[in-house]
């Protein structure tokens, strides 16, 4: 949650080093890739809250903009 609010934020400093998944995930979190999100969600009243937290997240995600640009690979004629 810590680096989607700040991606979200456009805060300078953003947190990946905090947990292992973030650390692993860092290029494709506001980075140069297009990203998709899956939220999963239950309409058991017990497990209301959990599903509240995972909108909430996914309306935070929803908010990062990644900028996606072409990378190209030059042969060593082409340089």
């Amino acid at each position: 949650g810590n680096v989607i609010h700040a991606l979200a934020e456009k805060r300078p400093h953003v947190p990946y080093r905090d947990a292992k998944l973030t650390r692993i995930l860092q290029d494709t979190l506001g980075g140069n890739f297009k990203t998709t999100l899956v939220v999963t969600c239950s309409s058991a009243e017990a497990h209301f809250e959990e599903t509240l937290s995972s909108m909430h997240f996914a309306t935070r995600a929803k908010s990062v903009c990644n900028h996606v640009k072409m990378n190209f690979i030059y042969s060593a004629e082409q340089l």
